[in-house]
């Protein structure tokens, strides 16, 4: 999935539940909500993006620790829809780049889990959208590396890393 891809893709199945689920835990006056053709982009506070997103990294590690958790791709992506919705809500704020790389990372251990090739090119077209969107990023050579590692190890093909 490419940069330009991220605005169309939606919780479909849970979109509404989560929404009122924010709506009730975010004091008033933090959140700002807005709808174009289905699509919900979420505004929150800077404090409550850091604490969506800890809680978000804290659903990644659970999947990988958790085995029957772990072991349902659904699960993954919901944890990638949290990491989108965050960059959605402001993909000039500070958690960026963060989003971007853990959305990467979530594809590529669904690759290594469930061995789907549509993983590993969404984990390697994350990666370089951090590269490529925020390049002055302390991400950016680490997104940079996590390709060619693909490459090398995932793809047996060393020649391109």
């Amino acid at each position: 999935m490419s940069f330009a891809s991220l605005t169309h893709h939606t919780c479909l199945h849970c979109g509404s539940i989560c929404l009122f689920m924010l709506l009730l835990l975010l004091p008033a006056g933090s959140l700002s909500l807005a709808s174009s053709i289905g699509n919900k982009a979420i505004t929150v506070s800077g404090s409550q993006s850091d604490l969506h997103y800890q809680a978000a990294k804290a659903y990644f590690s659970r999947l990988e620790r958790d085995t029957p958790l772990g072991r349902d791709r659904s699960n993954w992506l919901v944890g990638i829809r949290k990491f989108r919705r965050l960059y959605l809500a402001d993909s000039t704020s500070d958690l960026a780049p963060s989003c971007l790389y853990m959305m990467a990372r979530m594809y590529r251990r669904m690759y290594q889990q469930f061995n789907l090739p549509m993983d590993i090119a969404e984990a390697i077209d994350y990666f370089n959208d951090v590269a490529s969107i925020f390049p002055t990023s302390n991400l950016a050579d680490d997104a940079l590396f996590s390709v060619a590692e693909i490459e090398r190890i995932d793809r047996d093909n060393p020649g391109r890393a």
